[in-house]
């Protein structure tokens, strides 16, 4: 009996001492968004932002997220804010 007890004493000891483990959470890489209006003006503006970040060391993927959106000469599409009477 005091073999059994020691023994349970023993591994009920060991097993509160011991850290648990959580896994590792990936970090939420930051969201840039590109609004664009016109067709057009999609690939110019993407392009240059996209260069310009990766020219300050940023890579997409890795240190952000680049997100594009285009209304296509659509305004309905664009979201709509009341506006403020000051």
């Amino acid at each position: 009996m005091t073999k059994k007890f020691l023994s349970c004493l023993l591994v009920t000891f060991l097993l509160t001492t011991v850290p648990l483990v959580d896994a590792q959470q990936q970090a939420k890489l930051p969201e840039i968004s590109y609004l664009g209006v016109r067709p057009d003006d999609a690939t110019a503006g993407v392009e240059l932002s996209k260069r310009e970040f990766r020219a300050l060391g940023y890579e997409e993927g890795k240190n952000f997220i680049f997100e594009y959106r285009n209304a296509k000469n659509q305004s309905d599409r664009l979201p709509t804010y009341p506006s403020s009477s000051r």
